[in-house]
């Protein structure tokens, strides 16, 4: 793979001598929990101080071809359940039809939420991650296909039309599993994403919809229980009627996969108000749906150098009706402080209360941790742009 990175780009090097662009970005910081087991299945955060669950950098490359042809590549290194890894989350060329449809095809991010094609840099948002309650719905982040950005105005108000399809084939690494990563695939994906946007900010709303598999390793002992644990670690629910029809650990199990999330981002006077509200529908092969949603709703006062914040958030869970997988329901209230040095570099605070809720573990990585109680997280950052 980074033999064929480094081809590629020596492949672009004479367009890259006259029309380049080069920018970046990091986050570091310090990350840490009042309890010994794991919450959030991308931070994995407990009471070890950790200098990795929220560490990223990245960098992205604009090569013109012409006026209206670009070609974009962004390479992020972050953690990844305990996998630091680097992936190339934008390669793509964009090409410009006319003064207001732009047409894009390769790897692309899936435009699910309001921070999806800016998730990694934490200085374009108030947190120092974003909401794991709506964020984590998100079973994969980028597609391998198509899409049309097409912009209108109407009633002073611009209005952004953004249709995708394409496919997906990604491997999600877990230390919490035996036996090592599971594979999701698709072949069918497609949605479309609207956004409206006035002087006071923007409202969106997005639809996907993907006919999906996940792949087991084979060596994975042959345990319907180990199987269940491998689906939930993923955010799903594996109903026994799905898992007892394989006879052997490693056979894949299709789904039916439907995502809907709204969402907002305004200003009134000194105070931005963020929003957003996710819905995650899986409905087995083998029979059985499971149905997620997310909330949260973040206020930000803008006081000069510094910026304090409050976030309330909350996921309900409807597993279905003959699932043996815990849900996993929670409430967080999250307050923050921000100072930003200049116009490229912040640094931020946070500490969180974590409540499960219903009985369940909350967003521990271990579903099955139910009454750990509630939870307080501390969290220290610096993001940078250049």
């Amino acid at each position: 793979m980074k033999n064929n990175f480094l081809l590629f780009l020596l492949c672009l090097l004479p367009y890259s001598l006259h029309a380049f662009e080069l920018r970046g970005f990091f986050t570091t910081g310090i990350s840490f929990s009042d309890n010994k087991n794991q919450l959030y299945r991308f931070s994995q955060i407990n009471e070890d101080i950790s200098y990795l669950s929220d560490s990223v950098a990245g960098l992205q490359f604009d090569f013109e071809v012409s006026d209206q042809t670009k070609i974009i590549m962004q390479a992020v290194a972050k953690n990844n359940n305990d996998h630091f890894d680097v992936s190339m989350d934008w390669l793509y060329i964009t090409h410009q039809l006319s003064s207001h449809t732009t047409f894009r095809g390769g790897r692309i991010l899936l435009p699910l939420f309001l921070r999806s094609s800016t998730i990694d840099v934490g200085l374009s948002y108030p947190w120092i991650r974003p909401p794991a309650e709506v964020y984590e719905l998100g079973l994969f982040k980028g597609m391998g296909g198509v899409d049309l950005l097409f912009k209108t105005s109407m009633l002073e108000r611009e209005v952004l039309l953004h249709p995708f399809a394409g496919e997906i084939s990604e491997e999600l690494a877990t230390s919490v599993l035996p036996g090592g990563d599971v594979s999701i695939t698709s072949e069918a994906l497609w949605g479309i994403e609207s956004r409206v946007l006035s002087r006071y900010g923007e409202t969106r709303v997005a639809y996907m919809n993907a006919d999906v598999q996940l792949e087991l390793d084979p060596s994975f002992s042959a345990s319907v229980d180990v199987l269940t644990s491998i689906v939930s670690s993923l955010g799903t629910l594996a109903p026994p009627s799905a898992t007892a029809q394989l006879s052997l650990l490693g056979a894949p199990i299709s789904a039916d996969s439907s995502f809907t999330s709204i969402g907002g981002h305004y200003l009134v006077g000194n105070v931005e108000i963020l929003w957003e509200a996710a819905n995650r529908r899986i409905s087995f092969a083998g029979g059985g749906a499971s149905k997620t949603r997310g909330y949260y709703v973040t206020l930000m006062w803008d006081h000069d150098k510094y910026q304090p914040t409050l976030t309330l958030a909350r996921r309900d869970e409807h597993p279905a009706s003959d699932s043996a997988s815990p849900a996993q329901e929670q409430d967080s209230i999250t307050l923050g402080i921000q100072r930003r040095l200049d116009h490229k570099i912040l640094v931020k605070t946070e500490i969180s209360n974590v409540h499960p809720r219903n009985g369940t573990a909350g967003l521990l990585v271990n579903n099955t941790l139910a009454g750990e109680g509630d939870l307080t997280v501390f969290n220290l950052a610096v993001n940078a742009q250049f």
